[in-house]
């Protein structure tokens, strides 16, 4: 693991001894995707200090609650926990190019802390948020037996 200073903060690039990102942890036989979307979107980032960043090309990850971004020479990286503070994107790949906003900073509540990004619906005094999240579910054939 490597800890590096970057316009968002400090950021972690991981990988095993070989030098192959361990971002990409999942089975090859698992089916979907962990992130939001999975094309790479650009987004405004504001970061824990109140500094307003990008465009930048993220993804999030809803299995992990995680932020992926491109660094300035086109390499994956991930946001340190607490640094961002809100991600407004449109994904343009839809027909209306949709915005998505994500917030966080709110109160623990259950499994999510404070860095927990919930998608904003509504912003003012009162704020419309929804918890997004995706997990990976086993399934076992009764059959054969086979996970």
């Amino acid at each position: 693991m490597d800890f590096k200073n970057s316009n968002v903060g400090r950021t972690m690039d991981i990988a095993d001894l070989d030098g192959h990102s361990l971002l990409k942890k999942y089975d090859p036989e698992v089916t979907g995707s962990p992130f939001l979307k999975d094309d790479w979107v650009p987004a405004e980032l504001t970061l824990s200090r109140g500094k307003q960043i990008g465009p930048l090309s993220i993804k999030l990850n809803m299995e992990s609650n995680e932020l992926h971004f491109l660094d300035s020479t086109g390499k994956e990286m991930i946001a340190a926990d607490g640094q961002v503070k809100k991600i407004d994107c449109i994904d343009y790949y839809t027909k209306d190019s949709t915005r998505y906003v994500f917030k966080s900073g709110y109160p623990s509540i259950a499994e999510q802390n404070e860095n927990y990004f919930y998608q904003a619906f509504t912003d003012g005094r009162i704020e419309l948020l929804a918890r997004k999240f995706k997990y990976i579910r086993r399934e076992k054939n009764d059959l054969t037996g086979d996970v």
